[in-house]
C-alpha cells in the first residue's frame, strides 16, 4: 500500500516536512550557500525511508555539516508532528558553536534560560533547545526522572561516543580521599580489601597527595552482602556535591554497582546507566545519534542502548567515499634513530620562523613533561581553549601538548597541519584503567583503544579538502598501531592510510642509504604533504580510492548485545537467565584468550551469587585460575613458580621464535624496555618487568597482582633461587631516603617468598631513586638497591643484547650463541646482583 503520508509536502498546520524544503526557505546568512550533496543525500534518504523509524544512526565525515542535517531533522518532525526537540551535545563549547550556526542558517534555536530552567519556546514546541548532555543526564536534571519525566519527542545526540562518556561520569558517584564517606567505605571493607592485594592495601592507605597508587576493586560479593551500610554511609552525605547529582540514580541501584579504590579516590559506577531513568530519553519518539564515519558504534549498544539492527543499519551518504588527506609517518620504520628522545627534541622546540602548526596528543600529563622540558607549551584545562584559539587564528612559534584530550578538540586547516601521536592512550578514569588492567587480551579493550587512536587522528583533518602530517611515536602507540587484534578495529580508511604511512616510512630508508641522515630523509617525506607535492596528492588519491570496503565487525558488537542484556536480566533478578546468556559468549567464542574467558566466568559468578553462594565460589575459583588479575576468592593460594625446565638459552630462542619477523621481536623489546622507566605508572612498569623476565629466558610472574599477596615482580631464575623485586619507580627522584614504610613492604615481601617458597633463596632488589634509608626503616633480608642509573645500565644491555640477535638469522639462532650473548651483555643471573645493583646505605 503506498503511503501519501511520506510523500506529503507539508504537515497539519501547512508547514514543510521536507528538510531540503525547510533549509531552502530558511532566512539564512548570505554567506551560507545551498546544501551540500551529501548533506541533500543523506536527507533524502532519511526523509523518503527512515524518518519513522525511532532510533537512527547518522555518520557522515567531519566536516560535511552533520550539525545542520540534525537541525534539519528536528525541525521537520517538529513541523510534521507538532512536538519539544532537544539537540545534544557533548560540552559547552560546541552547544554554543551548534546555537552559533542555527542563527547563522535561521533555526529556531534556544539554550536553557539564565538560571539553568527550561524556556517556554522550548516547551511551546516553538525552538530546538540546545544543551550539554550533562543538563538532561544527572540525578537533579530539569527534566525530572522517571514517571516525573517531562515529555520530550525528538532527540538529536552530537558526536554520541563522546556523549557515553559524560553520561557515565554524570551516573557514577566519585568520593576523594578527604571525603568522610571514602573513608568510612574504605574502613568498612578493609579486610575485604586486604585480600585483594595486601601490598596494593598498604600503599592506598600510606600514599600521600602527590605519590602514586594502585588501584583495587571491592569485591562484588562483599559489596552486594553489605549493600544497606553502603547506603546508610553514603544517605549521610546526600548533601555533598560529589553525592547529590548521582544519588537519585543510584540509591535503589547500589547493589548494581562496581566500586573501585584507588589512594586518591573512590568510584562507585553502575554496570550499566541507568538510561531507563531519563524518560525524556528513553521513550522519545524519534532519536537520531550522530557519529563520525570511522567509528566503531558497537559501543553505543551499552552506552546509549541501542539496539542490535539500529548498529547495523546506519544513515549513510551512499556515494560517501574517503575524505581529507592524511600522511601517517612512523619515523622510527625510516630509522631507529629517529626514537621518541629525538622527535621530542626536533618537533618540541619553539621556532620563530615555523610555517606550520604543530601540536601533540599525549595520553597523560606526565607523558607530557619530555614535550614541556624540549620548550613545548603543555596546555592545562584552563589554558586549552585560549591556545586553540591561537592555533586558529595564526602559525604560533611553540609546538602545544595536550593531555588525554582525544576528542572534542577541532583544529581543522592551518590550526594543525603536524599532529604527534606521542604513546599508547590509555583509561583516565578509575573505573577504566581497571578493567584494562584486567583484560590484557581483550578484543574489548582493543576496540576502545583504536577508537581512541581514531578520534585523536580526527583532531586535525576536519574536512574534505583538509590535510596533514601525522607522526606516531612512542614504541607502545607504534607497536599498538601495528598490531592486527587492533587494526581489525581501524576503519577502511584508516586502514589504509597507516599501511601507506609504513610503506613510504620504509621507503625513506633509501634516502639515507644516498648520504642523507635520518631527520632530513624524514623532514623531506613530510615536506611532499606539507608543500603539496602534486605527485604525492595523486599517489595518495589513488591509493584511498582502491579502498575496498571490509566487512563489519560483528563479532564484538554479539558481545556487546549479550553483555547488555545479560547485565538487565540480572537487575530484574533472571539470575538463570542472566547465566546462560553469558555463557553463551563463551561457547560462541572458544578461540577466546584464557584471560578473557576468566573474565566472563567472573562475570557468571557473579550472576550465580545471588541464587547459590557456593556455587558463585566455585565459578570465582575457575575464573581465577584462567586470570589471576581478577577477583581472589578467600580461599585460593598462590601455586608455586617454577624455573623454566628447559637451558635459559634455549627459552630465549623459544620467545624470539614466537615472532612472525624480526622488526616484531625488535617492536616488542622496545616497547617493553619504554616501559621500564622511573616516572612510569607502576602498573605499565611492573607489566614491562614480567614480560622482560620471559624475554631474558625466565619463568616470570607478578604475585602482588596474580595472588594478591607478594612481591611486584618475581623470575624463577634456576631451580631453588628467585629474584625477587619491589618496584618504586613512581616515587620522586629527588628522594633522597628510603622511608618506613617501602623498607616495611620489602620486608612483607621477603616473609611471603620464605612461607610460600621454604628452601628457597631469593635476591631481593628494590627499584627505587636512594639507597639511603630513613628514620626507623630497615630490612630483615639482604636486599639490593637498583637506582635509575642502575636501570638505565640494565635496559641498555638488554638493548644491546637484542640488537646483537637481530645480527644472526633467525633460523640460526641456538643455544650457544644466546648463551655467548648473554655473557658478553652482562646479563647473567650472577650479574643482577653485581652489575645493576648497590648495598643499602645507612
Amino acid at each position: 500500500m503506498v503511503d501519501f503520508k511520506k510523500k506529503r509536502v507539508a504537515g497539519s498546520a501547512g508547514k514543510p516536512i521536507d528538510p531540503r524544503e525547510i533549509y531552502d526557505r530558511l532566512d539564512r546568512a548570505s554567506d551560507k550557500g545551498p546544501l551540500r550533496n551529501p548533506q541533500e543525500r543523506v536527507l533524502l534518504e532519511w526523509h523518503e525511508h527512515r524518518r519513522a523509524e525511532n532510533d537512527v544512526i547518522l555518520k557522515l565525515h567531519t566536516g560535511q555539516g552533520k550539525t545542520l542535517v540534525g537541525l534539519l531533522m528536528l525541525q521537520s518532525k517538529m513541523n510534521e508532528e507538532s512536538g519539544r526537540a532537544v539537540f545534544l551535545c557533548p560540552n559547552l563549547f560546541l552547544a554554543s558553536q551548534t546555537l552559533l550556526q542555527s542563527r547563522q542558517f535561521g533555526l529556531s534555536c534556544v539554550g536553557p534560560d539564565e538560571d539553568g530552567s527550561l524556556p517556554a519556546s522550548f516547551l511551546d514546541g516553538q525552538a530546538i533547545l540546545v544543551i550539554t548532555v550533562q543538563k538532561l543526564f544527572n540525578g537533579l536534571s530539569k527534566f525530572g526522572l522517571n514517571a516525573k519525566s517531562i515529555e520530550i519527542d525528538y532527540v538529536v545526540i552530537d558526536d554520541a561516543h563522546a556523549c557515553i562518556d559524560s553520561i557515565r561520569a554524570a551516573c557514577q558517584i566519585t568520593l576523594l580521599r578527604e571525603h568522610d564517606a571514602y573513608q568510612q567505605i574504605v574502613n568498612l571493607f578493609e579486610d575485604d580489601l586486604k585480600i585483594q592485594g595486601a601490598g596494593s592495601y598498604a600503599e592506598i592507605r600510606q600514599a600521600n597527595d602527590n605519590s602514586p597508587s594502585p588501584i583495587l576493586p571491592i569485591p562484588y560479593w562483599s559489596w552486594i552482602d553489605r549493600e544497606e551500610e553502603v547506603i546508610r554511609v553514603l544517605a549521610k552525605n546526600i548533601q555533598s556535591k560529589e553525592i547529590k547529582f548521582a544519588w537519585p540514580l543510584l540509591k535503589d541501584k547500589i547493589k548494581h554497582c562496581q566500586c573501585v579504590i584507588s589512594a586518591h579516590e573512590l568510584v562507585i559506577v553502575p554496570y550499566l546507566p541507568p538510561l531507563d531513568m531519563f524518560g525524556s530519553y528513553a521513550n522519545a519518539r524519534h532519536r537520531i545519534f550522530m557519529s563520525a564515519t570511522v567509528t566503531d558504534d558497537a559501543f553505543l549498544v551499552k552506552g546509549l542502548g541501542l539496539a542490535k539492527k539500529v548498529v547495523l543499519s546506519p544513515l549513510i551518504d551512499p556515494e560517501e567515499g574517503w575524505s581529507g588527506e592524511r600522511m601517517i609517518l612512523i619515523p622510527s620504520i625510516t630509522s631507529s634513530d629517529l626514537d621518541e628522545g629525538l622527535i621530542v627534541a626536533n618537533f618540541g622546540k619553539p621556532d620563530p620562523r615555523r610555517r606550520y602548526n604543530t601540536v601533540v596528543l599525549s595520553p597523560s600529563f606526565y607523558s607530557c613533561q619530555g614535550w614541556n622540558a624540549a620548550g613545548a607549551i603543555v596546555a592545562k584545562p584552563e589554558t586549552l581553549d585560549a591556545l586553540v584559539g591561537r592555533l586558529r587564528s595564526s602559525i604560533i612559534q611553540d609546538t602545544v601538548a595536550v593531555a588525554n584530550r582525544y576528542d572534542g578538540i577541532d583544529l581543522p586547516d592551518d590550526a594543525c597541519r603536524i599532529l604527534i601521536l606521542d604513546g599508547k592512550p590509555f583509561g583516565d578514569a578509575l573505573w577504566e584503567r581497571y578493567i584494562e588492567e584486567c583484560r590484557p587480551e581483550s578484543e574489548v579493550s582493543a576496540a576502545r583503544i583504536a577508537r581512541t587512536i581514531e578520534q585523536g587522528l580526527g583532531r586535525a583533518v576536519r574536512g574534505e579538502k583538509d590535510y596533514c602530517v601525522v607522526i606516531i611515536t612512542g614504541s607502545d602507540l607504534v607497536r599498538v598501531i601495528r598490531a592486527r587484534e587492533i587494526q581489525k578495529h581501524l576503519s577502511d580508511q584508516t586502514k589504509a592510510q597507516v599501511r601507506l604511512g609504513m610503506d613510504i616510512s620504509s621507503e625513506a630508508q633509501s634516502d639515507i642509504k644516498d648520504g642523507s641522515t635520518s631527520y632530513s630523509a624524514f623532514a623531506a617525506l613530510m615536506r611532499q604533504c606539507l608543500e603539496r607535492n602534486d605527485d604525492w596528492k595523486e599517489f595518495y588519491k589513488e591509493t584511498m580510492d582502491a579502498i575496498v570496503p571490509g566487512d563489519n565487525n560483528s563479532r564484538i558488537l554479539e558481545i556487546f548485545v549479550s553483555e547488555r542484556e545479560s547485565e538487565i536480566d540480572f537487575q530484574f533478578g533472571r539470575y538463570g537467565q542472566a547465566v546462560d546468556r553469558m555463557q553463551t559468549v563463551l561457547d560462541g567464542h572458544p578461540e577466546m584468550p584464557p584471560s578473557e574467558r576468566g573474565w566472563y566466568l567472573q562475570e557468571i559468578a557473579r550472576y550465580e551469587y545471588p541464587r547459590s553462594h557456593a556455587d558463585s565460589q566455585v565459578k570465582q575459583m575457575a575464573a581465577h585460575r584462567l586470570n589471576h588479575l581478577l577477583l581472589k576468592p578467600e580461599s585460593v593460594r598462590a601455586s608455586k613458580l617454577s624455573a623454566i625446565g628447559q637451558k635459559r638459552s634455549l627459552s630465549v630462542v623459544k620467545w624470539v621464535s614466537a615472532f612472525d619477523t624480526d622488526e616484531e621481536v625488535t617492536l616488542s623489546i622496545e616497547d617493553i624496555l619504554s616501559r621500564l622507566k622511573f616516572g612510569v605508572r607502576s602498573e605499565s612498569f611492573e607489566k614491562a618487568w614480567q614480560d622482560l623476565g620471559a624475554a631474558l629466558g625466565f619463568a616470570s610472574e607478578r604475585p602482588d597482582k596474580e595472588w594478591k599477596e607478594g612481591p611486584d615482580n618475581l623470575w624463577a631464575l634456576k631451580n631453588g633461587l628467585y629474584l625477587l623485586v619491589e618496584c618504586k619507580n613512581e616515587v620522586e627522584l629527588t628522594r633522597s631516603q628510603i622511608n618506613k614504610d617501602e623498607s616495611g613492604q620489602m620486608n612483607n615481601s621477603c616473609a611471603w617468598f620464605d612461607r610460600e617458597y621454604s628452601g628457597s633463596d631469593s635476591i631481593n632488589i628494590l627499584i627505587i631513586p636512594t639507597a639511603k634509608l630513613g628514620a626507623a626503616a630497615g630490612f630483615n633480608k639482604i636486599v639490593r638497591i637498583m637506582k635509575k642509573r642502575d636501570l638505565n645500565k640494565f635496559t641498555h644491555h638488554v638493548k644491546e643484547f637484542y640488537n646483537d640477535i637481530a645480527k644472526f638469522d633467525r633460523n640460526d639462532l641456538n643455544e650457544s650463541k644466546i648463551h655467548d650473548l648473554l655473557g658478553q651483555h652482562k646479563l647473567t643471573i650472577d650479574d643482577f646482583e653485581t652489575e645493576y645493583t648497590s648495598s643499602v646505605e645507612d
